[in-house]
C-alpha cells in the first residue's frame, strides 16, 4: 500500500489545469488574430482589385 500525499496531488492537478487554461487562451488569441489578419488582407485585396478594375475602365474611356 502506497501512501499518496493528497495536498501534493491537488497541487499537481491545479498546475495541470492552469497550464491547460493558459494554452487554451493562447490558442484562442492566436485564432482570433489569424481571423482578423486574413479578413483584413482579404479586404485590402478586394479594394485593390476593385481599384485596378476602376482604373482600367477609366483608361478605356480616355
Amino acid at each position: 500500500m502506497q501512501v499518496v500525499d493528497l495536498g501534493n496531488l491537488q497541487n499537481l492537478g491545479i498546475q495541470a489545469g492552469e497550464i491547460a487554461y493558459v494554452r487554451q487562451t493562447e490558442i484562442k488569441v492566436f485564432v482570433n488574430d489569424y481571423i482578423c489578419f486574413t479578413s483584413t488582407s482579404a479586404l485590402i485585396l478586394f479594394y485593390f482589385l476593385s481599384f485596378s478594375k476602376f482604373m482600367q475602365n477609366r483608361a478605356h474611356l480616355l
